[in-house]
């Protein structure tokens, strides 16, 4: 196989969205509070942002970034989110139910972008005969390095101005 054919195997990827679904599993279950909403708020989540990921990804491959659909998929999603969870809590959904359609809205867009952000990357690569598998790797880094950077930084955020009709 050609270098510029080689991706990274399928099973390590399978295993990095076990790996990164989990603590956003652990997240929503701390936000909700109930087993019953975090676990079909995480299935929402895996789902919507793999199709709409790849809805962007292709999107923005295709016709280049400045046509990723960020901002209907991440509407589409905070609807969805926000009936599923109307369906599973009724009235009661209250201020956590809108947080955690939030929630799932946020993960589902960040997808999105960064889909559409990879696929530039893989076809600059492509053009450049780069190897995709370590383009992927580097992603990787790069997202992960983001993550450890901007938690900390929305946290203080958070603890400064908080949300409207929160607690803190």
């Amino acid at each position: 196989v050609p270098s510029t054919e080689r991706d990274l195997p399928m099973n390590w990827v399978l295993l990095a969205i076990v790996v990164s679904v989990i603590p956003l599993f652990l997240f929503y279950q701390h936000v909700t509070g109930s087993l019953a909403v975090s676990i079909p708020m995480s299935l929402v989540m895996v789902v919507a942002g793999f199709l709409f990921a790849a809805v962007a990804s292709y999107m923005a491959g295709l016709v280049g970034s400045s046509n990723n659909p960020i901002s209907g998929v991440t509407i589409a999603t905070i609807l969805f989110a926000s009936l599923l969870l109307f369906a599973i809590l009724g009235s009661e959904a209250g201020i956590e139910g809108a947080a955690s359609a939030l929630l799932i809205g946020g993960v589902v867009c960040c997808a999105a972008a960064i889909g559409g952000d990879n696929m530039q990357d893989l076809k600059a690569g492509h053009i450049l005969g780069a190897t995709p598998w370590k383009q992927q790797v580097m992603q990787i880094v790069g997202v992960l390095s983001a993550a450890l950077v901007l938690a900390p930084v929305l946290i203080l955020l958070h603890e400064a101005f908080g949300f409207v009709g929160a607690a803190g």
